[in-house]
């Protein structure tokens, strides 16, 4: 081999040696990423609703009647004669009688009815409005009774809610107007007298 041909081998080698120490770079691990997320803060609870504030309670009602305690007389009047046709003209042309009247839709009429008397409905035809006139009769020794009943209920005009109601006391005789609330006593008030006229003066 001659000396150029020398040199060449040795310059090949080298070569390759200085390569060879090249392998494996690229296929180096990588420090692997791990990033640290912040832990997320508790956040904070939420605060208590305020409790609400309990409603009053609504007051207690009238002292109811007590048909128990008085001693009943039948009255005998029907609805057409308590409140005449012409006294419920003269009230209201639109008025009529109440095909559909319940008297337990009201406070009085249904103790009227307990003490043997009448308890009775108009219906006002054009706007639908209904009132109940009722009257009972009680036996002589039951009149304090019966006047004391009323009288603890307060006043005889009274509103209460959605009803305003006439009481009259007429002797032995014990007459109710319930209508709705914006009727005033005067306006009931030839209603009680109808009846009280009806049922003896």
């Amino acid at each position: 081999m001659t000396g150029r041909m020398r040199g060449a081998a040795m310059a090949a080698m080298v070569t390759a040696i200085v390569l060879s120490g090249c392998v494996g770079d690229d296929d180096a691990a990588e420090p692997s990423a791990s990033p640290i997320e912040p832990s997320a803060s508790a956040e904070p609870s939420a605060s208590l609703a305020p409790s609400a504030t309990p409603e009053p309670s609504p007051s207690a009602p009238a002292e109811q009647p007590d048909a128990a305690a008085l001693v009943a007389v039948p009255l005998g009047v029907g609805c057409d004669v308590l409140v005449s046709p012409q006294a419920l003209y003269d009230f209201n042309p639109n008025v009529g009688t109440d095909p559909a009247f319940d008297p337990g839709a009201w406070a009085l009429a249904p103790v009227a009815a307990q003490l043997q008397g009448s308890a009775c409905g108009y219906l006002n035809q054009t706007s639908g409005e209904r009132i109940a006139v009722s009257a009972a009769r009680v036996a002589p020794e039951s009149v304090a009774a019966l006047a004391e009943q009323v009288a603890s209920r307060g006043a005889a005009f009274r509103t209460a809610g959605a009803t305003s109601t006439l009481e009259v006391l007429a002797g032995d005789r014990w007459i109710v107007v319930e209508a709705p609330s914006f009727f005033g006593e005067g306006d009931l008030q030839p209603l009680a007298d109808a009846a009280r006229a009806s049922t003896g003066g």
